[in-house]
C-alpha cells in the first residue's frame, strides 16, 4: 500500500469530492476512504466508487456525531491499521444555506449547528484518528512541505480567509466566520500537541 491510506471527511460534493477524484487518479495505489452523512444519496460519490471499486471505500459519518466518528475510526483501524492523510473538508455556511447579514438574523440554533459542523467535528475527528495517524508511513508528507518529510502522517483542516479577525472589514456571516476562527485555534493547538509526535498538521 505504497500509495497511502487517506480519509476525506465531507466527500459527497465540493472540495471533498474533488480531493477524492484527484487522489484516486494521481495515486493509483492509494486507498481512499470517503465519508459523508448519507452515502445512499451521494450520487457523485457513488459514481466515483463505480470507477474505483478497489481503491475507494465510502463510509457513513456525520461529523457532528461523536459515536459515528468513533465507529468509523474503529473500522479504519481494523481494515487498514493506519492513516497517512486525514483531510477535514466538511463544512456548512449556515443551516439556511446563506450567511447572516445582520445581528437580527443570528440564532442560537444556527450558531450551534455551524460550529458543530465546522469546528467541533474536525477536532473530534482528530481525537479519534490521531492514533492511526501516528502509525502512518509518511506517504504524503513530501507533498505538503519540506518540513513535513520528518512526519509519518498529515492532518489537514480546511479553513477560510473569512475566519481571519484582522481581515474582517465587512462583518456579517457571524456563524461561519466564528466557526472558522475557532477552527484556526483548534488547528494551532493540534499542531503543538500532535507535532510532538510524528503527525504534521496543516491549515488549508
Amino acid at each position: 500500500m505504497a500509495g497511502g491510506v487517506v480519509l476525506v471527511q465531507g466527500a459527497s460534493r465540493g472540495l471533498g469530492l474533488h480531493f477524492c477524484k484527484h487522489l484516486l487518479s494521481a495515486r493509483k495505489e492509494a486507498r481512499v476512504i470517503a465519508t459523508c452523512r448519507s452515502p445512499e444519496t451521494a450520487s457523485a460519490l457513488q459514481a466515483l466508487h463505480g470507477l474505483y471499486p478497489q481503491n475507494l471505500t465510502v463510509l457513513r459519518l456525520d461529523a457532528t456525531r461523536e459515536a459515528e466518528i468513533r465507529e468509523a475510526a474503529e473500522v479504519v483501524a481494523k481494515e487498514h491499521g493506519r492513516l497517512d492523510l486525514l483531510i477535514n473538508s466538511g463544512a456548512v455556511l449556515h443551516p439556511s444555506a446563506r450567511g447572516e447579514t445582520s445581528l437580527q438574523e443570528v440564532s442560537a440554533e444556527g450558531l450551534s449547528i455551524t460550529l458543530a459542523t465546522n469546528t467541533i467535528g474536525p477536532l473530534v475527528m482528530a481525537k479519534y484518528f490521531a492514533p492511526l495517524l501516528r502509525k502512518g508511513t509518511g506517504a504524503f508528507g513530501h507533498q505538503f512541505a519540506d518540513q513535513a518529510k520528518q512526519h509519518r502522517a498529515v492532518l489537514v483542516n480546511l479553513t477560510a480567509k473569512v475566519g481571519s479577525i484582522g481581515d474582517n472589514a465587512l462583518g456579517g456571516w457571524y456563524s461561519y466566520r466564528m466557526s472558522k476562527a475557532a477552527l484556526n485555534m483548534a488547528t494551532k493547538n493540534l499542531s503543538i500537541e500532535l507535532g510532538r509526535g510524528k503527525t504534521k498538521v496543516f491549515e488549508r
